[in-house]
């Protein structure tokens, strides 16, 4: 079950950037195929951490970026990191006891939006400086 695709509406123009959010667009699929297979628990624990772990250094990257960049923005988009993964991190503790479809639904519905917003209105942002 694909989750999404990165549309072209998405890139940001920077190379490296567009390439983490495929990558973090594949990981996220990847759940939902696992979930759509009836994946094990182990394997979708595996998936999810490997998941998490994109989008740790995804930030991680942007962070450096900015800092190269000299941007004004850093504190603020780093925070903004931090929040989401919190917030990832409090929604894998509450959907972990649910069947993988229902896991993967609750991802699409509480992580995807945020991605998608992310990229339009702040990693599109890096771009333009």
């Amino acid at each position: 079950m694909r989750i999404s695709e990165l549309s072209d509406n998405l890139l940001t123009g920077i190379p490296e950037v567009d390439q983490q959010h495929s990558d973090l667009f594949d990981a996220l699929n990847l759940l939902g195929e696992l979930a759509a297979e009836g994946g094990d628990g182990p394997t979708v624990a595996m998936a999810l951490a490997n998941f998490r772990d994109h989008v740790e250094r995804h930030f991680r990257w942007e962070e450096a970026f900015m800092h190269g960049q000299g941007s004004v923005r850093l504190d603020a988009h780093r925070t903004l990191h931090e929040i989401l993964l919190a917030q990832f991190d409090e929604m894998v503790v509450e959907v972990t006891g649910l069947r993988s479809a229902f896991f993967v639904q609750a991802l699409q519905r509480r992580f995807l939006p945020w991605l998608v917003e992310h990229i339009v209105n702040v990693d599109k942002r890096m771009a333009d400086h």
